[in-house]
Order: structure tokens, then sequence, then C-alpha cells
């Protein structure tokens, strides 16, 4: 899967949050993915970490139900987007990872992303909150929206 993409939580949370500064750039990437214009795919972990966030008025101006998460959620799921999943495999590389860059308390949830992309020969991440992922020197990190 070289030359391919792996998709951050917040591009889809801008995707499906029309309040947002960058809603419109993050709809046209999740489009592309969908209609296969781009070589992207999304981690098992980060439909969780979505939902978590667009359910939760803390974190977003106007959340959704939980019904219309997990609709969204199907629908990415039954879609041709391809999910990455966490497996045995991805936790050894992951506690590499935390050994090799000194990762320490919620940090690990981005090791875990870079772990997958080792593993599934995925390049770069796509994501708005690139300090997460500087130091990884084994994955390219673009923000869409500087």
């Amino acid at each position: 899967m070289e030359n391919s993409y792996l998709i951050d939580t917040n591009i889809l949370v801008y995707a499906y949050n029309e309040n947002v500064e960058y809603h419109k750039k993050s709809l046209k990437i999740v489009e592309d993915m969908l209609n296969r214009q781009m070589n992207a795919v999304i981690a098992d972990k980060t439909l969780f970490e979505f939902f978590a966030i667009i359910t939760d008025p803390k974190r977003v101006e106007k959340p959704v139900t939980i019904k219309e998460a997990c609709e969204i959620i199907d629908f990415l799921v039954n879609s041709k987007i391809k999910i990455v999943y966490t497996t045995q495999s991805i936790v050894t590389k992951t506690l590499e990872l935390v050994k090799r860059y000194s990762i320490k308390r919620q940090d690990i949830f981005d090791a875990v992303l870079v772990a997958l992309m080792i593993q599934n020969k995925i390049s770069t991440v796509i994501t708005a909150n690139e300090k997460h992922f500087k130091d990884f020197e084994e994955i390219k990190v673009l923000n869409p929206f500087l």
C-alpha cells in the first residue's frame, strides 16, 4: 500500500461538522476516499475516537446523536473504504515505538496509528495535528490546511 494515506480522526470530525473552518476541505478528502480517488484508509481506533468526539458536547459545538454517529460509522464501514485493524503484531510494534520515542500518556494512541501505518506500509498520515506525529521518522505527515 505504498504511497497511501491514513486519515486521522480530526479529518472525519471536520468532514461531518459543517460549523468548522476545515469542513469543506475535510469533506473533499472523505469524498475522494469514498470515490477511490485517493488511496486512503481509516484505522479501527479512529472510528471509535470519531464517535467519542462527535457525540460529546464538550468537544464539538453541535454534537450528533448516538444514532446519527452509529449511522455515519456504519456507512463508512460498509463503504469501499479500507479499514486497518489493530492486531497482536500492532501491539508489539506500538510498544517498540513507545520505547524508541519515550512515549507517555495519551501519546500512545498516536503510536498505535503509526504502528498500523508501518505494518500496512502506509506512508503518510493526513491530519490537522501534525505535532502529534512529527517525531516519528517512519512516516510522513500531511496537514491539508496549511
